[in-house]
């Protein structure tokens, strides 16, 4: 993988164990993905530095990206697409006849077009893969919320939820991602907090009972 400025000049390379099928790069220059005949999809930075790799079940024929770097989908000739995000999580997989011979994304990543080779001639799909992948963020959300409800109050989170469900069944689903995200991060921050409060309350409770053995700690235990 080579990229060069306007002016031709290489500003950095990359050895992959393959052959380079297909290259895309953001809008902004920030995020570069490449798809190799080592069966990996690679994103870099501008620096060029290797941020993740994920290896699909046969060799990549064509990478597309997002303009805001967030989205990534491959063709792999394992007769599947994959579409990524940016951490290198695996969203959503599909499988089509043939080799995925050919990829693009939409600007907001909602829907993906493929273009296969099979042995009986070749395919062109359309693809909206975002209601699934909004259900297991969803419900990714609502397990981590039920797992800390379980010990912890999670009301902001729950409310923060309740709003992620209600813009799913309204179709807004830039809004209902926005909130579940921001509902499992919410009670994950609330049971971090709880826990260190749980340490700082037992870190009290045992330098009052080794006080204790020599001075009057009533007014502490009472505080306590």
């Amino acid at each position: 993988v080579c990229l060069f400025n306007r002016e031709g000049v290489l500003q950095w390379d990359y050895w992959t164990d393959g052959s380079v099928n297909s290259v895309a790069v953001s809008t902004d220059g920030e995020c570069v993905v490449a798809g190799s005949d080592d069966s990996y999809v690679y994103f870099f930075n501008k620096e060029g530095v290797l941020v993740w790799r994920y290896k699909t079940g046969g060799n990549v024929n064509s990478v597309s990206i997002t303009p805001n770097g967030k989205y990534i989908v491959a063709g792999s000739k394992s007769n599947k697409v994959y579409f990524l995000n940016s951490e290198g999580e695996l969203l959503w997989d599909h499988w089509v006849d043939g080799h995925a011979k050919s990829v693009a994304i939409t600007p907001d990543g909602r829907y993906i077009a493929v273009g296969s080779s099979g042995y009986l001639g070749g395919e062109v799909y359309l693809f909206s893969p975002w209601e699934a992948i909004l259900k297991k963020i969803i419900e990714d959300a609502k397990s981590t919320i039920s797992r800390i409800k379980m010990k912890y109050d999670v009301k902001e989170a729950e409310i923060l939820l309740a709003q992620a469900e209600a813009a799913f069944k309204k179709g807004d689903y830039d809004k209902a991602e926005e909130l579940a995200l921001k509902a499992k991060k919410k009670a994950i921050e609330i049971s971090e907090q709880a826990k260190e409060v749980e340490k700082i309350i037992e870190d009290a409770r045992l330098t009052i009972l080794e006080e204790k053995l020599k001075y009057n700690v009533e007014k502490a235990e009472i505080l306590l």
